[in-house]
């Protein structure tokens, strides 16, 4: 089957933040609020996530039958919520 990407998954943009230790940071990062230095604040990554999830149920629905769909942890967790 043909694989689509759509940047709508990508996982939260933590900026300066990317790649460096979490256990070092001194605090978890997956619950700030703001955003870091170049990355995505926690509002505008969960209008992301609702607009991801609005786009597979689209899909979903155009297809009329299965839809995989592959992503990252927080993202998951939050249109779960």
């Amino acid at each position: 089957l043909p694989v689509q990407t759509e940047p709508l998954l990508q996982e939260r943009n933590f900026g300066a933040l990317r790649g460096r230790p979490w256990d070092e940071l001194g605090f978890d990062a997956t619950s700030m609020v703001e955003a870091p230095e170049g990355g995505e604040s926690l509002a505008g990554f969960l209008q992301r996530c609702d607009a991801a999830w609005a786009d597979a149920v689209a899909r979903r629905a155009a297809l009329g039958g299965p839809l995989v769909v592959v992503s990252h942890g927080l993202l998951i967790h939050a249109v779960l919520r």
